[in-house]
C-alpha cells in the first residue's frame, strides 16, 4: 500500500506567499481574554513551533497526484488538459522529410480539483492526473476560469 503523505497549503496575505505543511483552527482570545477568535494555521512539518495565519479560503490540501511537470496538485489548483499537434505544412515550408516537426499545445480543457468523499476530483472527464498541467489556482487567478 502506497504511503498517503497529508499536507495543506494556505496563502499568507501580508506576505504574499504560499505556506506548506500542516492545517489546523486555533482559538485565540483577545488581550483580556474576554473574546475568542479562530484563526487559520499552517504548521510547518520540520518545525511544529513555526505557523502562519493564512487566508481560509486560500486553504487547499494535496491530492497525492502530480501533473505533467511533476508538480504537485492542490484542491483549489486549475488545470488544464492540452494536445500537443504537430504541424507538417507550416508557414516556412518545412516538412517532416526536413526532419523539422514543429509543434504546438492546444488548451482542451480546463478545471478546478475540489474534493467529493471519498476522493479528489477534477472537473474534466480524464482519469489520468499525469496528462494535466497546473496553470493556477483559483484564489490567485480567477480569471483563468473565465
Amino acid at each position: 500500500m502506497e504511503k498517503r503523505i497529508i499536507k495543506f497549503r494556505g496563502y499568507v496575505l501580508n506576505e504574499k506567499r504560499w505556506v506548506y505543511g500542516y492545517y489546523c483552527v486555533e482559538r485565540i482570545a483577545n488581550f483580556h481574554g474576554t473574546d475568542m477568535k479562530e484563526m487559520h494555521v499552517i504548521k510547518d512539518a520540520d518545525i511544529p513551533t513555526l505557523k502562519f495565519f493564512v487566508n481560509p479560503e486560500s486553504v487547499g490540501q494535496l491530492t497525492g497526484k502530480f501533473d505533467q511537470k511533476k508538480k504537485e496538485i492542490y484542491e483549489g489548483d486549475i488545470v488544464s488538459l492540452t494536445k500537443t499537434i504537430q504541424n507538417y505544412d507550416d508557414d516556412d515550408g518545412w516538412n517532416p522529410r526536413n526532419h523539422f516537426t514543429p509543434q504546438y499545445s492546444e488548451v482542451l480543457r480546463k478545471g478546478v480539483v475540489f474534493y467529493k468523499p471519498p476522493s479528489f476530483n477534477v472537473n474534466i472527464d480524464c482519469r489520468d492526473w499525469s496528462k494535466f498541467t497546473v496553470i493556477g489556482n483559483i484564489f490567485e487567478n480567477p480569471e483563468l476560469l473565465n
